[in-house]
């Protein structure tokens, strides 16, 4: 008899035993419609309906890459499960990484290796998350490579989730980085202030209930921005530093030293974490130097 696969595997078919392939690997609440569009995976979320409406056509491969819990696997979810409602008739397979080592070990083990690749190169879609978990994997690494060649010959749609660029995947073969690369390629980067509230009102919409206020939405962008003026405020006091250091055995540098030193005598000073002054001190249009205070 045949066994269950792991959760994270799914498969839907219009076999006679389907119940066999099926799982909990899908959650529910992962459609197109919960998914809040922004700035940051407009791109991305356009792209998996494209593929969810017609797959094997224009974006194959579509690579989607970002970091942690920014609605990659999402993404995954719903177009698995809009092409399960669209197009019952197509044998899906959604999986991790992991699992498709997992289970091309065992087959390698059990000797079942016709078994591995009737079920890999007979589906219409392949969706394998976390695909940078096979670099390194030379011999799985082989067999995605031609799994993955059967799949597009064959105008088969193959739907890839990364946390970075292939390009940047290290021990990541030179041919897989190059065929994840013949279709669409989207990033997924983090959210906007926007996209986080309306995430938050999506998630809970009756804990952030009067929360986000017109008044409190204005203080949340301000401390956005002081935060940004004083990460640049810090990398401005950065350079100058290094400026100083680089220029030590100038005899004509006049050092201008940072306002947080004590005794500095730089024109600038921080009053409630916003920076004051206009800068180095100058005479005509450069900067002062030692020897010009020495001809006072």
């Amino acid at each position: 008899t045949r066994s269950n696969p792991p959760p994270e595997m799914v498969k839907y078919s219009q076999s006679p035993a389907p119940s066999t392939y099926r799982s909990s690997g899908l959650n529910e609440a992962h459609r197109f419609k919960n998914f809040v569009e922004g700035k940051s995976n407009q791109l991305a979320r356009a792209a998996s309906i494209q593929v969810s409406s017609q797959p094997g056509s224009e974006y194959n491969p579509l690579y989607i890459y970002g970091g942690v819990g920014l609605g990659k696997t999402h993404l995954m979810h719903a177009i698995a499960q809009e092409l399960q409602a669209r197009k019952p008739e197509l044998n899906v397979l959604y999986l991790s990484a992991e699992q498709f080592m997992y289970r091309f070990v065992q087959a390698l083990r059990d000797r079942k290796m016709m078994d591995f690749k009737e079920i890999f190169r007979t589906v219409d879609v392949l969706m394998v998350d976390d695909v940078q978990f096979i670099a390194g994997k030379d011999s799985t690494q082989e067999e995605f490579f031609h799994t993955f060649n059967e799949l597009h010959n064959n105008h088969k749609q193959v739907v890839l989730t990364s946390d970075r660029p292939a390009s940047e995947i290290a021990k990541l073969q030179e041919r897989l980085v190059s065929r994840f690369q013949w279709g669409m390629v989207c990033s997924i980067q983090a959210p906007g202030l926007e996209t986080r509230i309306a995430i938050l009102r999506k998630k809970a919409p009756k804990a952030v209930e009067g929360l986000f206020t017109r008044e409190n939405v204005l203080s949340i962008g301000q401390e956005e921005r002081d935060r940004k003026k004083r990460r640049k405020f810090a990398t401005d006091f950065d350079l100058i530093d290094r400026t100083q250091a680089d220029n030590d055995d100038d005899p004509n540098f006049l050092p201008n030293r940072s306002p947080h030193r004590p005794g500095g005598d730089a024109p600038y000073f921080l009053e409630g974490g916003v920076l004051h002054g206009q800068g180095p001190r100058q005479r005509g249009n450069r900067p002062q130097r030692r020897q010009d205070l020495h001809r006072r």
